[in-house]
């Protein structure tokens, strides 16, 4: 399976080059809520749980204040 991961900014027209960039070789868009959801589905979290663990927040980190 081809996999294209794509970021954007805010007004950067993301969603028109990834629709333009599928259509042209021929890939399909799977945006990251499907994802998130069959990634919670499989390994049992919630997709809370997921969404931050992918963005870097995940629960157990903490933060070290002098």
């Amino acid at each position: 399976m081809t996999v294209i991961a794509m970021t954007r900014e805010i007004g950067a027209r993301g969603s028109d080059v990834a629709a333009g960039l599928a259509e042209r070789l021929g890939l399909e868009i799977v945006h990251h809520e499907l994802v998130e959801h069959d990634i919670a589905a499989r390994t049992g979290l919630s997709e809370d749980e997921v969404h931050r663990h992918l963005e870097g927040e995940a629960s157990g980190r903490t933060s070290h204040t002098r």
